[in-house]
């Protein structure tokens, strides 16, 4: 049988870099310019462009959840691996 190691260094660093990445889905502001016409088309633009927005925060907020459920996993594992360290060697 072979060890599962975990390098929780490594893990907590990727982690916070999933979640950095995941925080930089930012959202953005229509341009003034854009919302003054009478034409149909820049309306549906805005419409679309305000539903994007949307799928964007949700996106955000997926990947910042999942950097802190690897993140809680990585953890776990660690405290599972010491009590199991510890009893094996209580022994």
């Amino acid at each position: 049988m072979s060890d599962i190691e975990i390098n929780q260094t490594n893990l907590t660093a990727r982690a916070t870099g999933l979640r950095q990445a995941g925080e930089n889905f930012e959202e953005q502001a229509l341009n003034p310019v854009d919302e003054v016409s009478t034409i149909s088309a820049n309306a549906n633009s805005g419409i679309a462009f305000q539903e994007a927005q949307s799928a964007n925060q949700v996106l955000r907020d997926a990947v910042v959840q999942s950097a802190e459920d690897i993140k809680g996993i990585g953890e776990r594992f660690f405290t599972i691996d010491t009590g199991a360290a510890t009893s094996w060697e209580s022994n």
